[in-house]
């Protein structure tokens, strides 16, 4: 397997004739690269930070400020020309953080396929889409990101991972994996993952989508006659919510999982709808029944 090439900053500084210096205040300051960082806290830079830099360098001799500069730079990284066989999730994850403060919906999406394809699709989803998620989070309730620029980023990873599920084939006999939000929940994507690595596993998908109506999870299930229902919640629920579906789960053989940071905080206890975050586990139970 060929070893990802990365320098140190003595060897970018040789690379650029930049000083040690200057590469860090570019990075604190202007956020021009956000170089990993090994164990004992020396930097390690990629390939593609070091023509990040090159870059800038040559954008700040033409006239341009270092920010104006940096941004051209990380731009020619995204042309549709640019070879990004030697970007790693690393460098990826800066592009969308720059192409989302701009909530750019095609850029976003370009990369997210870029990204697809130069990692693989597993990969991607921990090293790239996660980590992004949970970057864009932490932007928006720092304030540095605005509600529109959150928006955008998380529809568009949402859009992506709905049409990769879509485009898995799976055997037209594999048994059906139902997944839905609770009503009134709306926060989709943990959904949209887990459905993912269920057709990743060989079942069929059907999603419901965010808050579904109240009657529709039940609908489901009578008519299309999946394995499992896979349901989630992120904020608090209500009684008024949870009670008419644990009855009804009541009612059936259809196992019903529920997970989620939301279940941290139930407000009735529940015996026929079976609390599980961990996708492996459920799936062990499926087989079971399937």
């Amino acid at each position: 397997m060929h070893k990802e090439v990365t320098y140190t900053i003595q060897q970018v500084a040789q690379k650029t004739g930049l000083s040690k210096q200057v590469i860090r205040k570019w990075e604190t300051r202007y956020n021009v690269i956000q170089p990993a960082r090994l164990a004992n806290g020396y930097r390690t830079y990629t390939e593609a930070e070091l023509t990040i830099l090159q870059r800038t360098q040559q954008f700040v001799k033409d006239g341009y400020t270092i920010a104006e500069a940096a941004e051209r730079a990380k731009q020619t990284m995204l042309s549709a020309s640019q070879p990004f066989s030697t970007l790693t999730a690393h460098d990826f994850l800066q592009a969308l953080e720059s192409v989302g403060a701009r909530a750019d919906e095609q850029q976003l999406m370009q990369l997210l396929h870029k990204a697809h394809h130069t990692l693989g699709l597993l990969t991607m989803i921990d090293t790239v889409i996660v980590p992004f998620l949970l970057r864009v989070g932490q932007l928006w309730c720092d304030r540095t990101w605005t509600e529109y620029q959150e928006a955008i980023s998380s529809q568009t990873i949402r859009d992506f991972l709905a049409n990769a599920r879509r485009q898995i084939f799976v055997a037209e006999d594999a048994p059906l994996i139902i997944g839905s939000c609770l009503p009134e929940e709306r926060h989709e994507i943990p959904m949209q993952l887990l459905l993912l690595r269920c057709a990743l596993t060989g079942y069929k998908t059907l999603m419901l989508g965010p808050a579904p109506a109240p009657r529709a999870i039940e609908q489901a299930v009578q008519q299309k006659l999946p394995i499992a229902i896979l349901l989630s919640v992120s904020t608090p629920t209500s009684e008024a919510i949870l009670a008419p579906l644990e009855r009804f789960a009541r009612t059936t053989d259809v196992p019903f999982f529920l997970g989620g940071h939301g279940t941290d905080h139930l407000p009735i206890s529940l015996t026929h709808i079976h609390v599980n975050n961990h996708l492996h586990s459920i799936l062990s139970k499926i087989a079971t029944v399937s």
